[in-house]
């Protein structure tokens, strides 16, 4: 590459030339006179100078005379380019000097670029005689025209000062805006200097294009992600064609249709997720993208295109999808997605006129599988049950793990009702084989539950919970498979208000407690209080727990109902205990809500606002929660008895199981089931039952309560066989805490020693 040595006084005329001459191919050095550039050539030698005249320090014919005489510089090419003298004697004493061209300003840049080309074509193919004095010191010529210089410059002082007398305003508003421009230019340079720093540092791919789509930029983050070494792959190249002319199926995208062109063609923003571009060894990679477009004097000149690479994000999108929609274990639909394709199959369903078909389906006594083989091998029986279900359907029906032993199996699009046996038989035939785990056959038995749209429901929740209600008819039944009837649910419109009634009634305060006393037959003294809750329907009236519990423990309502319960029947408590009624309190527990250590959380803030002894509660699980699942049951148990929160096993008797939870000493109290209760005169063997259970508690060291006693002969026939403690209409009715308060108050009960005491 040429190197051009420019000498000047000026820094605007140095800057403007500097600029036309690099724009061109050449590289550029700059002196401000003679002097300086005669010191920098004998450092580093151009390939052509190009010179002023009048300059300080050493003018331009000094410097040309200086140049010529210097033996490594005088076959260097020297060209004047000045407006300073335009006599034709002036041109002469150049040449004579021995340079090889003299320029007059102004001209035109390309002939100025002509002229070079000119020189140095001439000087490479040796036509051009490089001309210098024989005699350095006796050049009359020169002598005489120094004299004629030095009355010019006087003569031209003369004028100049005077114009400067004249225009002194002038001249002071032109220097001003002289150097406004020079820093408004350093400004711009700067600027462009950053922006390309910019553009070459950032993480984030852009490039630019004009109206016909092709590249005018790219920055290095760009060549990266689309897999080019070199800007001029790109450069001139019609972006379009190169990373975004085709669909993900390899179908072509005509430009016209292109949406990031749109960003000149409609004048606006665009912006695209998830779109895809092609690298340059064909493979696709996703994007996030952005397209601006460039206005140049109010009119569109083309577009900024900055992107990135999402697939990182994409992949991390999919694993939470498949998180959320897909069951861990067997990598079947979960719950939330088959209500996903559920909800779409019906509404499909009522459009088109067709039906729809929802199977539940749970294993047999699946509980003595996990018992006797371990819970690995139940986790293997559930997947192979779940394998050989998916083996016999066919698109579009779909296999879902509901949780636990469950399934259900959606048949999205029937013509007619007879249609579900075909796949009812697959089902029985597919699992009517024994499974092998380890050498061991193991027979497995299904129970299953249908429901019908539109003649069961026309909702989700209607075609699940019927087809729930048909699955417990099936297990009651001959058949392993039953079809909802409405003689079978009689009351599942009322249930299934309540079930979607649920979140309502918290929010808007339909739910209430009633308090029941518990009294200690022995001392005859109150104990303390259980709280129960009541739901004042605005259809339905006074809905009692029975009728809504089990349905919030099925949807897991249930913990947001506990979460309620506790605050309510805690903020009471510390209420009584603020005015002196140092009163316990029993709260009935759902395990699901102590699942975590968050469930413990809130109860200890709970406990924590009020201001209660941990030792003034007393949580009731239910026999039957244990039974179903003990090792969730003590596990839960243990959580709560290691936080100090006292537990009693409420319903006791009923699930006929849990007699060896006793052994853990994880509850205080055992609470009798009311149904022995109150069945108890009128049958000895019931009368039989609670003596051995209060036989069982007092030789465990448990305090026994019994619930439901509504006569005074049960209460003093339970006092009698030993019974610690009882609550039931005999001793006082749940009441509201006003009520509650005042009975305390006058009943000849009176209050006993408490466990916080």
């Amino acid at each position: 590459m040429d190197t051009l040595l420019i000498v000047d006084d000026d820094e605007d005329s140095r800057y403007i030339l500097r600029i036309l001459l690099e724009g061109n191919g050449y590289a550029v050095q700059t002196a401000e006179d003679g002097a300086q550039a005669l010191a920098l050539a004998r450092r580093s030698p151009p390939s052509m100078i190009i010179s002023d005249i009048l300059m300080p320090e050493m003018d331009g014919f000094t410097l040309c005379r200086e140049w010529k005489f210097d033996k490594d510089l005088k076959a260097i090419p020297f060209i004047f380019y000045t407006a300073t003298y335009t006599d034709p004697g002036d041109e002469a004493l150049a040449l004579s000097l021995g340079a090889e061209r003299y320029v007059v300003k102004p001209v035109e840049p390309e002939a100025f670029l002509d002229i070079i080309r000119e020189v140095f074509d001439e000087f490479s193919k040796g036509r051009l005689v490089v001309s210098y004095p024989d005699d350095k010191d006796e050049l009359p010529y020169l002598k005489s025209y120094n004299a004629s210089l030095i009355r010019k410059l006087e003569d031209k002082m003369t004028d100049l000062e005077a114009l400067v007398a004249e225009q002194t305003a002038s001249n002071a508003a032109l220097k001003l805006e002289i150097g406004i421009r020079k820093e408004t230019e350093r400004a711009l340079r700067r600027s462009e200097g950053q922006v390309r720093l910019l553009l070459n540092s950032t993480a984030e791919a852009i490039y630019g294009v004009d109206l016909e789509g092709r590249c005018t930029f790219a920055n290095p983050a760009c060549l990266k992600m689309l897999g080019y070494t070199a800007l001029s792959d790109l450069l001139g190249k019609n972006m379009h064609l190169l990373i975004h002319s085709q669909y993900l199926d390899g179908k072509p995208y005509p430009e016209s249709q292109c949406r990031i062109s749109l960003a000149f063609k409609e004048k606006k923003q665009i912006y695209l997720d998830g779109d895809f571009f092609w690298r340059a060894d064909g493979t696709r990679f996703p994007v996030e993208c952005w397209s601006y477009p460039i206005e140049h004097e109010g009119e569109i000149a083309g577009a900024v295109v900055t992107f990135i690479d999402i697939t990182k994000r994409k992949r991390a999108e999919a694993e939470v999808g498949q998180l959320a929609y897909y069951d861990s274990l067997t990598g079947l639909p979960n719950r939330a997605l088959l209500k996903t394709r559920l909800e779409a199959a019906l509404a499909a369903g009522l459009a088109k006129k067709h039906l729809v078909a929802l199977f539940i389906l749970d294993v047999d006594r699946f509980k003595e599988i996990n018992d006797t083989l371990g819970d690995h091998y139940g986790d293997v029986i559930l997947k192979q049950v779940g394998n050989r279900i998916q083996e016999i359907l066919r698109p579009p029906n779909t296999l879902s793990r509901l949780g636990g032993d469950e399934f259900a199996i959606l048949l999205p699009r029937l013509a007619a009702t007879e249609d579900v046996d075909p796949v009812l038989k697959r089902i029985l035939g597919a699992l009517d084989r024994s499974f092998t785990i380890e050498g061991i056959p193991i027979a497995v038995e299904i129970s299953i539950g249908i429901s019908l749209s539109p003649d069961h429901g026309t909702t989700a929740e209607q075609m699940m919970q019927r087809a729930d209600v048909a699955l417990y008819a099936a297990k009651e039944g001959a058949f392993p498979y039953a079809t909802y009837s409405s003689e079978k649910d009689r009351y599942s419109p009322r249930r299934l208000a309540l079930m979607g009634g649920i979140r309502e009634a918290i929010a808007s305060d339909q739910f209430f407690l009633h308090y029941q006393p518990i009294i200690g037959l022995k001392t005859g003294k109150i104990r303390g209080v259980e709280a129960l809750i009541r739901w004042e329907h605005p259809e339905f009236g006074l809905v009692l727990p029975k009728e809504f519990i089990p349905s919030a423990e099925k949807t897991g309502l249930i913990v947001s109902i506990t979460d309620w319960v506790l605050e309510k029947a805690l903020a009471q408590c510390g209420d009584w205990h603020r005015n002196g009624l140092k009163i316990d309190m029993a709260i009935n527990m759902s395990i699901r809500a102590f699942e975590d250590q968050a469930g413990l959380k809130r109860l200890t803030d709970l406990l924590d606002r009020y201001q209660i002894p941990a030792r003034s509660i007393e949580l009731e699980i239910t026999e039957s929660a244990i039974a179903a699942d003990p090792d969730r049951a003590l596990s839960v148990m243990s959580l709560l008895a290691e936080n100090g929160i006292r537990l009693s096993i409420d319903d006791f008797g009923a699930g006929y199981t849990s007699i060896g939870a006793l052994k853990n000493r994880l509850a205080d109290r055992i609470k009798i089931d009311g149904s022995f209760i109150d069945a108890m005169e009128g049958n000895p063997n019931d009368e039989i039952i609670v003596r051995s259970i209060v036989d069982l508690g007092q030789n465990l060291a448990y305090r026994v309560v019994a619930e439901g006693v509504e006569r005074k002969e049960t209460c003093d026939r339970l006092s009698a066989l030993g019974c610690d403690e009882a609550q039931g209409f005999y001793l006082c009715h749940p009441l509201p805490p006003k009520e509650i308060d005042r009975w305390i108050k006058t009943s000849p009960w009176g209050l006993g020693p408490q466990a916080s005491d």
